[in-house]
């Protein structure tokens, strides 16, 4: 059974239409097996956005994808811990913590810090 769990990430989202800089978010979490744990940024055109895990399964990653794209722009299996790009158009951006199929199969967890930031 897949768990998503979903915290959109609005906060700064005034303080950016406001003109004002937007800090960096630190979100902390747990999953076990096939569950994931999905975050949903609100970005706009010029904006920068970084991303970065640290966890404590080395099996742990996570992938961003523009919400209505068929395919994620970055997949942390293939290319690490760290993203990092400006953002071309307003869109929202979902980021999706997960664990590898090997080792959502043997049931592992992973404790893990997000950091999301958006400037």
């Amino acid at each position: 059974m897949q768990v998503r769990r979903t915290i959109t990430l609005a906060a700064g989202l005034l303080a950016a239409m406001a003109g004002a800089a937007q800090g960096a978010e630190l979100h902390q979490g747990r999953i076990q097996g096939g569950q994931v744990a999905e975050y949903t940024v609100q970005a706009k055109a010029g904006q920068q956005l970084d991303v970065a895990l640290n966890a404590s399964h080395r099996s742990a990653y996570f992938n961003v994808q523009a919400v209505g794209a068929s395919e994620a722009e970055f997949i942390g299996s293939l290319k690490g811990a760290h993203y990092a790009s400006a953002v071309t158009a307003d869109t929202s951006y979902r980021i999706t913590v997960y664990l590898m199929r090997s080792a959502a199969r043997r049931n592992a967890a992973a404790d893990y810090q997000l950091k999301v930031d958006l400037k």
